[in-house]
């Protein structure tokens, strides 16, 4: 029985049991106050609705009903490269602009997996949790004579919800050059064990994008 079903069944219980104590006829100085059989009837009848409004609204659908259905899209995309001190360019950083509108069922937990596609060959990337951690700024604000603003951003919920479309970053590492990124097609998976969805997207032209990316300072 679905959530839905079993509160309207306990409506059903609850409003029946209102219009039998306001049938019954109890000596008056046991007999139960208005107002209590009033307020049965009412919370009975409002229980009776749910069945019937469940397809107007998720919040009240059944959270494990249906196949995955996932309105994914990579939106936009910034590159940059990281290291450490004896190899200071080892990574190349892929920071994804991606929105997420789940469509069923009513609550998914999502992971987001990322691969580069270059000849029918395939690298994972790594994905790394700090986006927190980095701010962007527009590009033409740091053109000759002018000072740009970074501002900050924040990451891609892995939590979903029928009620509202998510949006947001990942961030995701490849040691690979920038030349071959470049000439890769980004394939962005959203999964869980009901299946899984994907985008996709040319990375050329990324490299040189609108957006500029830094790690904010400690």
């Amino acid at each position: 029985m679905g959530r839905a079903g079993l509160i309207g069944g306990v409506g059903a219980w609850v409003l029946a049991a209102a219009l039998t104590l306001a049938t019954a006829a109890w000596p008056e100085h046991i007999k139960p106050h208005p107002v209590l059989v009033i307020g049965l009837a009412v919370a009975g009848a409002l229980m009776l609705l749910v069945p019937v409004i469940q397809w107007f609204h998720p919040i009240f659908k059944d959270t494990n009903n249906g196949p995955l259905k996932i309105d994914l899209a990579i939106e936009g995309i910034v590159r940059t490269r990281t290291g450490d001190l004896g190899r200071p360019w080892q990574h190349g950083d892929i920071f994804i602009q991606a929105s997420a509108h789940l469509r069923s069922p009513a609550l998914v937990q999502i992971e987001y997996v990322a691969e580069l596609i270059w000849h029918g060959v395939s690298t994972p990337a790594r994905a790394i949790d700090d986006v927190a951690m980095w701010h962007f700024a527009e590009r033409n604000d740091y053109a000759v004579g002018r000072k740009g603003e970074y501002r900050d951003i924040r990451p891609l919920t892995a939590s979903l919800s029928r009620t509202a479309k998510s949006e947001g970053w990942l961030h995701f590492q490849v040691d690979l050059p920038d030349v071959e990124i470049t000439k890769s097609r980004l394939r962005l998976t959203s999964t869980c064990a009901l299946g899984s969805l994907v985008s996709e997207r040319e990375l050329i032209g990324t490299l040189t994008g609108p957006l500029l990316v830094q790690r904010k300072l400690a």
